[in-house]
């Protein structure tokens, strides 16, 4: 079979010798169940399986006769009749006209009536096939066909995540753990001493790169059409005095910091009430004392020894003056 696309007049082909054989020359051939026609058409192919398909539709009518259920019709088609019409589906159908096509669902919907039950169409079982030959395709790296796989633009990447699970620093040093995650893939690495291990995974398509500098880590998320990254700023987080900002830690002095602010607002109340208790206190027993000393200082003591008075000499406290008497 000579295939010539050619769209001048086409010239008569020399012959093929093998041997001292001439080998003929056909306009049509059977390979590996698929009839191929000089012209790259499906007519041939599309005949043969039809008339194969109707065939088995016969079958299938004897069995309705003897009331079996629709799940094991269903069975009988799927394995006897839709395993003819989807035969290397992906290498003809494409090529087929209109005409072919109604035909190949004429018989599909013939099926459906026998059996009672809805039944998949021919061409989503051809998309259906071509999409997961594709995907196949691309997640085999020595497919002579991978290259031919070009992702479009609504294939882009997703924005990566970065995110810092810890980090302590101090005036000497910086260490900060931190993970960077974009779809199905994922790196966990730590930053220390101004610097990090650059690590890449990779998936089907998609590839994820981590990298360090002085001043911010890079997560970086792509595949053939697109790009995107994430950035975390050093300088932020290992700048200052020693810190220590673990989740636990920030926990511990958040509670620290409550308990000695409550101790000192108790301590100020306490303070408070005792130097009032003192002042009250204090008042009240400067004004007993002065009551007192009034009342001893208007009494009159006399001493006699013998017959003669002794003179007393007293003293008035208070806003009275002093005097003598005899």
């Amino acid at each position: 079979m000579v295939v010539d696309f050619r769209r001048t007049s086409r010239r008569h082909h020399l012959p093929l010798t093998i041997s001292g054989s001439e080998v003929d020359i056909v306009h049509s051939v059977k390979f590996l169940g698929v009839h191929l026609t000089n012209e790259l058409t499906s007519s041939d192919n599309t005949t043969a399986i039809i008339k194969r398909a109707q065939q088995r539709l016969h079958s299938l009518r004897r069995l309705k006769k003897v009331d079996l259920p629709i799940s094991a019709l269903t069975m009988f088609y799927r394995g006897t009749i839709e395993s003819i019409l989807t035969y290397c589906i992906s290498c003809w159908f494409g090529n087929s006209t209109a005409e072919e096509r109604h035909k190949l669902n004429r018989i599909v919907r013939t099926a459906e009536k026998i059996i009672g039950a809805s039944l998949s169409r021919i061409q989503d079982i051809y998309t259906e096939r071509c999409v997961h030959r594709a995907n196949s395709i691309i997640k085999d790296f020595t497919h002579f066909s991978r290259d031919m796989f070009i992702l479009l633009q609504s294939d882009a990447v997703d924005a990566p995540v970065l995110t810092v699970n810890s980090h302590w620093s101090s005036s000497d040093s910086c260490t900060v753990n931190f993970t960077c995650r974009a779809h199905d893939l994922m790196i966990n690495s730590s930053y220390q001493n101004n610097r990090c291990s650059p690590e890449e995974v990779t998936s089907q398509i998609n590839t994820l790169i981590l990298n360090c500098s002085e001043e911010s880590i890079i997560c970086n998320h792509s595949n053939t059409v697109s790009w995107k990254i994430d950035r975390i700023n050093i300088t932020q987080l290992c700048g200052g005095k020693d810190t220590c900002n673990d989740t636990r830690t920030i926990h511990t002095l958040t509670f620290d910091y409550i308990l000695i602010s409550t101790v000192i607002v108790v301590g100020v109340i306490v303070f408070s009430g005792l130097v009032l208790y003192c002042f009250c206190k204090n008042n009240k027993g400067v004004k007993q004392s002065d009551d007192t000393d009034y009342d001893d200082v208007e009494t009159l003591t006399q001493k006699m020894t013998g017959d003669t008075w002794t003179t007393v000499t007293y003293c008035i406290v208070g806003h009275q003056t002093s005097a003598h008497k005899s």
